[in-house]
């Protein structure tokens, strides 16, 4: 991964743990050490998405899992932005537009 990717607060996957938080500037550092974690429905989910339909929806903002994967994203499911495939670019996505970051609630919850 590259630094310009990366902000605090992004998962991403250190070699050990899966979702792995970046928590301060100094980590970003170390991007060249981190992979990437595909976006799943389950932490889109955990993420806060209400299903409905064939979406995952996030207020304004819709998520719709391709044959091949990834997930295109579109604006009050009408106007597609763009297509992602990690929960970084879920999350930095998200910020821009909403000024708010995403927290991954826990699998018991």
């Amino acid at each position: 991964m590259k630094e310009n990717e990366l902000r605090v607060g992004n998962i991403v996957h250190n070699g050990v743990v899966r979702e792995q938080e970046i928590y301060d500037s100094s980590y970003i550092e170390l991007a060249q050490f981190y992979e990437p974690v595909p976006l799943t429905e389950e932490l889109l989910l955990r993420f806060g998405a209400v299903k409905k339909g064939i979406y995952l929806d996030f207020h304004l903002l819709s998520l719709l899992k391709t044959k091949t994967g990834r997930f295109e994203v579109y604006l009050d499911e009408a106007w597609e932005l763009t297509t992602i495939d990690y929960v970084h670019e879920w999350q930095n996505l998200y910020y821009a537009i909403n000024k708010t970051e995403l927290t991954l609630k826990d699998k018991a919850e």
